[in-house]
C-alpha cells in the first residue's frame, strides 16, 4: 500500500491503522514527484491519496495513473480530501 499525503501525522496515522489490521507493507510519501517511481518500483495494490499534497493537485497524480497504461497493473486509488469547494467531488 502507498500513502501519499503531505501531513506527516496523517501518514503515521494510516501506517498505525493499517498495522492494526495486519497490513505491514506500507510505504508513504509527501513528494508527488516520487509517486511514479514508487508505483514502478514498489507496485502497490492500493494508493491512499490526499487530493492536495504539498500544494500540488492530486488530480495530476490521478492523471499520471491513468496515463500509465504501460504498467503491468494499475493500483486501486482511494482519494481523500477536506476540500468542500464546488465541483471537487465531481471532478
Amino acid at each position: 500500500m502507498l500513502v501519499v499525503d503531505d501531513d506527516a501525522a496523517n501518514r503515521e496515522l494510516f501506517v498505525r491503522l493499517l498495522a492494526a489490521v495486519g497490513v505491514s507493507d506500507v510505504r508513504t510519501t509527501a513528494d508527488v514527484a516520487s509517486v511514479e517511481a514508487l508505483l514502478d518500483d514498489y507496485r502497490p495494490d492500493l494508493v491512499l491519496l490526499d487530493l492536495h499534497v504539498g500544494g500540488t493537485d492530486g488530480f495530476r497524480v490521478l492523471e499520471a495513473l491513468n496515463e500509465a497504461g504501460a504498467r503491468p497493473r494499475r493500483p486501486q486509488v482511494v482519494v481523500g480530501t477536506g476540500d468542500t469547494a464546488p465541483g471537487v467531488r465531481e471532478r
